[in-house]
């Protein structure tokens, strides 16, 4: 928790400058179950979080939102996803100390990919923190 405190308290002295930190070393990770996907396949992902404090992601209708970025040029950029819609839910997903939670995520035009998963951690003052995942290619 240590850990976490001081992590909070250095992303609120970045924020105040307009950056927009990647966090490596929070105790939580979203990685691919695989490297190499077809573009009618959904990516499968899995979060860890082993923190001793739970955490909670942002979702829609129960299912885990993380954003697909795409290399391109040199640079990461952020692909369209579908907006939640029609009355589903957005209650984020609460992920115990020690606690497991997978999804999935379409990916539908070929190239080299990651996930960035944005999350905060509870209990306390909530902090905001994000996460990459591997990289990945679809074909």
């Amino acid at each position: 928790m240590k850990r976490l405190l001081a992590l909070a308290a250095s992303l609120l002295l970045l924020a105040g400058c307009g950056t927009n930190p990647i966090d490596t070393d929070v105790g939580v990770r979203v990685s691919t179950v695989g490297t190499t996907f077809g573009r009618s396949t959904p990516v499968p992902f899995a979060v860890q979080n082993s923190t001793d404090a739970a955490i909670q992601i942002p979702a829609c209708g129960g299912r885990v939102q993380v954003v697909a970025e795409k290399l391109e040029n040199g640079g990461w950029t952020a692909v369209a996803d579908v907006p939640c819609t029609g009355g589903q839910s957005t209650a984020p997903v609460q992920v115990s100390s020690g606690g497991r939670v997978e999804g999935d995520r379409a990916v539908t035009a070929a190239g080299q990919y990651r996930l960035r998963l944005v999350f905060t951690v509870t209990g306390g003052a909530a902090s905001r923190f994000q996460v990459l995942s591997n990289e990945f290619t679809v074909t």
